[in-house]
């Protein structure tokens, strides 16, 4: 066999390992961000009108979106209620009954991105232990 196509068949063999890969430590990752998330997010303490003690926490999901031949891509979302989470990640501005706007920002909760940015770290530890380390 010619040396092209050893070297061909072995990077093929390779890319496969780490693909595959892959798309096992990013769904394993994306759920324990979901898990992650329903556990830190902020609660109501005092329920108000029409909102359900608890609800924004339980509706994180974790989701794939598309398949790559290469890259796997999965979504962590809120999907009750995903309009809360730039608010409550970044706060924001409140306007008084005078009509006037309050300096800060207000029910800054920040929760999202450490979380993720900790799955973020494990993820790429879990690709090169797994992948780069162990492939043979």
């Amino acid at each position: 066999m010619d040396l092209d196509k050893q070297l061909k068949a072995v990077c093929d063999d390779t890319f496969a390992y780490v693909t595959s890969n892959c798309d096992k430590y990013a769904k394993k990752h994306a759920k324990r961000l979901a898990e992650k998330l329903k556990e830190t997010s902020p609660k109501l303490k005092k329920p108000k009108k029409g909102r359900t003690p608890g609800k924004y926490a339980k509706g994180w999901e974790s989701k794939k979106t598309t398949q790559h031949s290469y890259a796997p891509e999965y979504i962590v979302r809120n999907k009750t209620d995903y309009q809360l989470t730039h608010l409550l990640e970044n706060g924001h501005a409140v306007i008084g009954k005078d009509g006037v706007r309050r300096e800060g920002s207000y029910g800054k909760v920040p929760h999202i991105n450490k979380a993720a940015d900790e799955e973020i770290e494990e993820f790429v530890k879990d690709m090169e232990e797994h992948c780069l380390d162990n492939n043979t």
